[in-house]
């Protein structure tokens, strides 16, 4: 076990700079991918007759639409960021949200505003390697 009051480990805790972070994403906000999504649903393959499959469209379209759409949430090229919070070290939270589509790529750039520009902080997170960076990376390209 190592002992968080330790002064050798207080030392190399204030040399380091720990960057702590996450961001929530939401669905795409776009009408066309909504109208994509509901357009590419598809009935069960096991359904052949052309009033079998009208009647399943008819009846499982809408919803099936809607579940794709939300699944965009966790897709950086159709979901958005709505809102970044972070905190170096032991530091004060710092939290940015875009109340509107329009202004996710604010919020991005001050989180990247906020990181030394010579990248000297050990970022951490909850799955920040699989998803919060990817994501980021990805909603930075598109925007």
């Amino acid at each position: 076990m190592i002992d968080a009051t330790h002064p050798a480990v207080v030392a190399a805790y204030s040399r380091e700079r720990f960057c702590y972070f996450d961001i929530e994403t939401i669905p795409s906000q776009s009408a066309e991918v909504h109208e994509r999504l509901y357009n590419a649903v598809k009935p069960p393959a096991s359904f052949k007759k052309p009033e079998s499959i009208e009647e399943w469209l008819r009846e499982n379209r809408a919803n099936a639409a809607s579940e794709a759409l939300a699944k965009t949430s966790f897709d950086g090229g159709r979901g958005h960021v709505c809102t970044i919070s972070w905190a170096f070290n032991d530091g004060a939270s710092q939290v940015l949200h875009a109340d509107s589509v329009d202004a996710e790529a604010a919020v991005i750039a001050g989180f990247f505003a906020a990181l030394d520009p010579y990248h000297s902080e050990t970022l951490v997170g909850h799955n920040i390697a699989r998803f919060d960076l990817r994501f980021l990376r990805q909603r930075a390209i598109c925007l």
